[in-house]
């Protein structure tokens, strides 16, 4: 001590081992436990964009449905399906005595009306939308 220096300490190498590998371990599971946690909200992340985009299509068919309400097609298509009207000179086919298990689940294709071509049941149109022709 002759110069007014302090002596250095020195640390052992075991003394180094003994600080780091708890301070390794330590940043290890920190890093794990983010890891995890970032993962979680990714999933959810995924998830509420898969709600975000079936909400999405749900408005563009409201919209779709909104846009036909007005319309020609619309009114006819409503008035055949709820209150089973018809056009002048169709006929309409009722089919009675199915077997239980044809009322019970029937396998019908369903045809949007405008896909369909009318069945005239004379050459003049009958007014009267019950007639059904002879024969």
């Amino acid at each position: 001590m002759a110069n007014g220096r302090r002596p250095r300490a020195r640390f052992a190498p075991r003394f180094w081992i003994i600080v780091m590998v708890p301070a390794i371990a330590l940043m290890s599971w920190r890093y794990s436990v983010r890891e995890s946690r970032i993962s979680e909200q990714e999933q959810v992340l995924v998830e509420l964009n898969d709600t975000y985009y079936d909400v999405c299509m749900e408005g563009v068919a409201i919209r779709q449905q909104l846009e036909m309400v007005g319309t020609e097609a619309f009114i006819e298509r409503t008035a055949r399906r709820e209150y089973s009207y018809m056009m002048p000179g169709e006929a309409r086919f009722v089919v009675s005595n199915l077997p239980q298990e044809a009322t019970a689940s029937p396998q019908l294709e369903t045809v949007a009306p405008e896909e369909t071509a009318s069945v005239s049941a004379q050459s003049t149109p009958n007014p009267d939308p019950l007639y059904v022709p002879e024969g």
